[in-house]
């Protein structure tokens, strides 16, 4: 742990991602800090660390850093994807609903990824209102959590129709 707060130095790489994959859950405000340093891969790998944890209270630093830094936000996503629970996947579906391209379309994926049902009528509501997003990528998320098959916008938003109104 006193390797992380080192202020330089390639141990501390090494450092934030163990304590991740070991789930140390007693480094939590360590690795949020880290998650917010000027050296972008020790941030990085924090950020993986912290996905890797779990922790719903890392899910207000993920947030803000998922929308300072859209080109990050495979890694920043998929860490917000890795936390159990209603406020993560609710961050999932607004960001799924945002204007920046790299943003949203991790956002579906990693709701397709998590199989809920409840992201259901987002999904549905982007395929609906936006066809700007791409549709294969909702098609697959769909079809991920609703074993469903459909190949075409009608069929889907048919289907949703008749089953969930």
């Amino acid at each position: 742990m006193n390797v992380l707060k080192e202020s330089e130095g390639e141990g501390r790489y090494g450092a934030v991602w163990s304590l991740g994959v070991l789930q140390a859950t007693e480094v939590l405000d360590d690795l949020i800090a880290a998650s917010k340093s000027n050296d972008s891969k020790l941030s990085l790998l924090a950020i993986e660390a912290l996905g890797f944890l779990g922790s719903p209270k890392a899910l207000s630093t993920l947030t803000a850093l998922a929308e300072k830094n859209p080109d990050s936000s495979s890694i920043i996503v998929s860490a917000i994807a890795s936390i159990p629970g209603e406020e993560s996947r609710k961050v999932l579906e607004d960001f799924a609903q945002k204007k920046n391209v790299s943003l949203q379309q991790v956002a579906i994926s990693e709701l397709g990824e998590r199989k809920e049902r409840a992201s259901i009528p987002v999904l549905m509501k982007i395929l609906h209102e936006n066809e700007e997003v791409s549709f294969k990528l909702l098609m697959l998320s769909l079809s991920s959590i609703t074993g469903k098959n459909f190949h075409s916008r009608n069929e889907w938003l048919n289907w949703y129709k008749l089953n969930f109104k």
